[in-house]
């Protein structure tokens, strides 16, 4: 279970420096002491990002992602998708191709999706909002692309037969 390991843990030398300056910002997006989003922040994660040339560091940022996904705090998982939003909006295909293609995040990302939906709650409702928006931007924007970003294509078809209220 790889869920439980420290983000990052398995990182060393220049990735392990690299992976740490990434993952200060992205602490920072996330913060439960932000309102709401810190879009200078989110676009200072992106820039690092872009930065990135190891597979390894960005694996580890996407697993850090997906830890945020599942906190237990509603408002620091919205910031979480707002922060991905951001990430795949002003990263490249490098980076798309890393994220949208993990299995495991799509995963969580669905699951996300489906539970927040079912549950009760203004916050519970904005974590549903912001990860089906997420879904269905992407699967809409990645169609074209199908063949290189296969996953968050099903996913979007898969949460859409489900019935989940998708905005038209």
């Amino acid at each position: 279970m790889d869920f439980f390991r420290k983000p990052g843990g398995i990182l060393d030398g220049a990735d392990r420096e690299t992976y740490d300056e990434a993952e200060e910002w992205i602490h920072k997006a996330t913060s439960e002491f932000l309102v709401r989003t810190d879009w200078n922040c989110n676009i200072q994660c992106s820039d690092i990002i872009n930065t990135i040339q190891s597979a390894k560091v960005l694996n580890e940022l996407v697993f850090l992602l997906r830890r945020k996904l599942a906190h237990k705090n509603p408002q620091i998982v919205v910031l979480a998708l707002n922060l991905m939003g951001s990430l795949v909006n002003n990263c490249g295909e490098k980076f798309h191709s890393v994220l949208l293609n993990d299995r495991k995040f799509l995963r969580d990302l669905g699951n996300l999706a489906r539970q927040s939906a079912k549950r009760m709650g203004l916050d519970h409702k904005q974590v549903s909002d912001t990860s089906l928006d997420l879904v269905q931007s992407w699967g809409e924007a990645f169609l074209p692309k199908r063949n290189l970003f296969n996953g968050v294509v099903e996913l979007y078809f898969t949460l859409r037969k489900e019935g989940l209220p998708f905005k038209f």
